[in-house]
């Protein structure tokens, strides 16, 4: 814990040391030098050693202010660690014709005072610039380790003595003690590293080596805190007067000295002579009353030595000054080990912080009474203590620290808790606990006996437990049960009891004697269940097995139970009957003994599965069975597992008829499938929602698609019927297909368009015909025809009667032979169309028809005549 009074007296001198940095900047940057060197002879602080100390002066004051904390610690060691490279290079820049700063950049400066040039750095100050700063920063990073302290003492004495030695230098007038051969310090430099020094030495605090001697109340230590310094400011002032004497007034230097020394030792002996007096009569007196209260402390010294308690007293700081035998056992750490040493080691590091707390109540004069917590021994075990804290004080009544009496109590807090818990477990216990003296007298009940029976504590303490008596259980059972708890035997069974609001409900007890140490029975206890829903649950069960039996037997499903060996075990008449085998034959036959070879190893398969996961098996399935005989026949099974037993019940039905059936059915459809498919006929159907639900090869093929994986599914009318002849579309509720499932009639028509999968177009002739189906709409039948070619051959003919017209009105005789081609006419004769033009001609001219054979036509119908007819000789 950090000292008040110290970390004032550091806080003062840190601050005159910024002071001086500011005042070396100051007369640079004013040109006032005599800010900068106290004397014109001198040489003046250089630019860079004043900022120096600004910075460290205030780096000190932040590092007290924080005490611990780590806000802002990266820029304050970034600023060490220049300072300290810095003061490194100047160090070296002594040995090295080199310039390793950029100090003649930034101060240039030609002026000299003596052989040295002005603004330069000391290679002395730059050493005790970077100890300086690497001591801070070991304080930034250890904090008040014992290691660092020692350094940042030791660092802070060298310090103290350079600048003390460069001071007596400029009083003596001794330039050797400042400087020598190398750039000297400055007198105002070498104030700042006494102020430095003594700074170091107090921010190590009381537990440096070197500080320590100096504090306390103890003789020596007052003499040291007042002759040290006396002798120091004698030996300054003697060196001042003496070179103010003897340069100011031209004396002997001999005689001068000689008698200022005569001077300050008569005066420094006066002095002393007089502090020695108070000092040691101090000490006399408080020798005296030492050996008046010697014998009282030795007494109370081997109380506290031998005390089954742990006694122990601290510093204010937190430090061990005592430790007695109590304390070695029960913290296992020996007096040599932990003197001296923070307190902290015997606090868990969750608990450090209550002890801060406790030392600053112990400031304010408080105490602490009976404080339980936990401490931790060597071993690392924590322990749980109860601890009274007072302050300790000395002689005069001064504050010195803090005495603390701890006593072990984690038996005792152990078995408490044990004890609680046993309580709560009790007071919170699901079972009803009543406890009776060896009258039968209720001493206690438990909360859950309250709730259960209705009675309140106050009605049923004293009472007896018979206030709970249904007269169900006959008084010859009473009478054996108390017999039995009174000889020291233990009772177990069930009430049907009676609350209080007259409702009955079922206990299940065991009624226990408790015996004293003397193995006296001094009271009864009874630990009871209410267990009225699991008889309840027991009664529904029993209803359920024999609803589930009744169910099973005259369930017209063959059911069966199988158990998970495979086992059948039990089966009802259905089954029997379906399977042929008798009740008696196929209890405890395995299931697989009736299902044939090629469905057995898929039955297994589900089986495992099944049982591995219920849900990871479907629970319907086909199969075939043997039936008692032999006979194969088809069976569809559900099956439901009973997870709290893991066996499966199963529902047969015999399925067999059905399945040729489906056979019969199956070969029904393929042969009108193939009825369908060999049709020149295109042919599909559709749904309600004008959705293909089959069609033909013709009808894909017509229209243009690969399969009917195209249509299936599709609106016909979008598919293929959504625009009118001259592309305008055609609306679906216009459409004369749909018709026949809207309107229910039948629909012909031959003046319309279908729409190829190319998007190309075809005259079409469709019929549309609605299907029923058991007196319900389901959609309906269309068929079509392509009747470009008809529709050509009609355009053809109606083009030829027009022409042939045309020739009639304008020739009136017409004779010779026509050559028509009595095969293919060079008009396809579709419907009798050219025998009517024909007709027509005879009848109205003279001209006669020839009924020869065109070249093109005997090729095709003679071709072996043509090849064996000779050849006509050429002309």
């Amino acid at each position: 814990m950090p000292n008040k009074k110290l970390d004032r007296l550091a806080i003062i001198l840190s601050g005159v040391l910024a002071s001086i940095g500011i005042l070396g900047l100051t007369g640079w940057s004013t040109g006032w030098r005599d800010l900068a060197s106290i004397n014109p002879a001198y040489i003046p602080i250089s630019p860079d050693t004043s900022l120096a100390f600004l910075m460290l002066g205030l780096i000190v004051m932040y590092l007290i202010a924080q005490q611990g904390a780590r806000a802002g610690n990266m820029l304050v060691s970034t600023i060490l660690a220049v300072i300290s490279l810095y003061g490194v290079l100047k160090f070296t820049e002594n040995f090295l014709p080199l310039d390793l700063t950029l100090e003649s950049i930034l101060f240039p400066a030609t002026e000299k005072v003596g052989p040295f040039v002005i603004k330069r750095m000391s290679p002395i100050t730059g050493v005790l610039l970077f100890l300086s700063s690497a001591v801070l920063q070991l304080k930034m990073l250890y904090r008040n380790g014992p290691k660092t302290t020692h350094v940042i003492s030791a660092v802070g004495v060298i310090t103290f003595a350079a600048g003390f030695i460069a001071a007596v230098g400029y009083l003596y007038g001794t330039p050797l003690l400042y400087g020598g051969n190398v750039i000297p310090l400055a007198a105002l430099t070498a104030i700042g590293f006494i102020l430095l020094g003594c700074t170091l030495v107090l921010l190590a605090g009381r537990q440096s080596i070197l500080l320590r001697p100096f504090l306390g109340t103890l003789a020596y230590a007052r003499l040291l805190r007042v002759l040290l310094p006396l002798i120091v400011l004698a030996i300054l002032l003697q060196g001042f007067a003496d070179k103010l004497i003897t340069q100011g007034l031209n004396i002997n230097v001999v005689l001068v000295t000689a008698l200022l020394s005569l001077f300050f030792a008569v005066l420094t002996g006066g002095v002393v002579f007089q502090l020695s007096r108070i000092i040691f009569r101090q000490a006399d007196m408080a020798e005296i009353e030492r050996i008046r209260s010697e014998e009282k402390n030795l007494q109370l010294a081997f109380i506290i030595e031998y005390s089954e308690d742990a006694i122990i007293s601290k510093s204010l700081d937190g430090l061990i000054l005592s430790w007695n035998t109590g304390a070695q056992r029960m913290y296992g750490y020996t007096k040599e080990e932990v003197l001296h040493r923070p307190i902290s080691i015997i606090i868990p590091p969750d608990c450090q912080e209550e002890m801060t707390q406790i030392l600053g109540q112990i400031r304010t004069g408080g105490h602490v009474d009976h404080y339980e917590t936990r401490r931790q021994r060597k071993d690392g075990t924590q322990i749980v203590v109860s601890i009274s804290i007072s302050p300790l004080c000395d002689a005069e009544g001064k504050l010195l620290g803090a005495s603390s009496i701890a006593r072990d109590i984690t038996e005792h807090k152990r078995a408490e808790e044990q004890l609680l818990i046993h309580s709560r477990a009790v007071e919170q216990s699901p079972a009803s606990i009543v406890m009776t003296n060896t009258d039968g007298a209720i001493e206690y009940v438990n909360p859950k006996f309250v709730q259960l029976t209705g009675y309140s504590l106050e009605e049923v303490i004293g009472a007896n437990p018979r206030i709970l008596k249904s007269d169900e259980k006959p008084i010859e059972e009473y009478k054996q049960l108390w017999d039995l708890i009174t000889s020291g035997n233990q009772w177990r069974g069930e009430f049907r009891n009676k609350k209080k609001n007259g409702e009955l409900y079922w206990e299940s007890a065991v009624i226990s004697s408790i015996r004293n140490e003397q193995g006296k029975i001094t009271h009864f206890l009874a630990v009871k269940e209410d267990i009225t829903e699991r008889k309840q649950a027991e009664e529904a069960l029993h209803r359920s097995e024999e609803k589930f039996r009744a169910i099973f037997e005259n369930n017209s499903s063959a059911l069966a139970l199988i158990e998970p060996d495979t086992t059948i075990s039990m089966v009802n008449d259905a089954y029997c009957h379906m399977s042929g085998y008798t009740r008696e034959e196929v209890i405890g036959m395995s299931w697989t003994q009736q299902i044939p070879p090629e469905d057995l190893e898929r039955l297994k398969e589900y089986n495992r599965r099944r049982l591995l996961d219920p849900d990871d098996a479907p629970d319907k399935y086909e199969f075939k069975f043997y039936r008692k005989g032999g006979e194969i026949r088809f069976a569809l099974m559900s099956v439901s597992m009973m997870r709290s037993t893991s066996k499966i019940i199963t529902s047969f039905l015999d399925i067999t008829e059905r399945k040729k059936m489906e056979e019969a059915l199956r070969a029904s459809e393929d042969q009108i499938r193939l009825l369908l498919n060999s049709t020149a006929e295109a042919i599909y159907g559709i749904d309600l929602d004008g959705n293909c639900t089959f069609c033909n090869n013709s009808c894909i093929q017509k229209l243009g698609y690969q399969d009917a994986s195209e249509l299936i599914g599709k609106n016909m009318h979008w598919q293929i019927h959504s625009k009118r002849v001259d592309g305008t579309p055609y609306p679906v509720e216009e459409c004369r297909i749909f018709a026949a499932f809207q309107k229910g009639e039948n629909s012909h028509v031959e003046d319309e368009v279908l729409w190829r999968a190319d998007g190309t177009s075809f005259p079409a002739e469709y019929w549309s015909y609605p299907e029923w189906r058991g007196g319900k709409m389901l959609g309906s039948v269309v068929t079509f025809f392509d009747i470009t070619q008809r529709k050509q051959a009609e355009a053809e003919r109606e083009k030829l009667i027009k022409e042939l017209q045309f020739a009639l009105d304008n020739v009136h005789t017409l004779q010779g032979l026509i050559p028509i081609c009595a095969n293919c006419k060079k008009i396809r004769d579709d419907t009798g169309y050219w025998q009517q033009v024909e007709g027509y001609i005879q009848s109205h001219s003279l001209a006669k028809f020839s009924h020869g054979i065109c070249p093109d036509c005997a090729a095709i119908m003679y071709p072996d005549y043509l090849k064996n007819k000779p050849k006509r000789a050429e002309k």
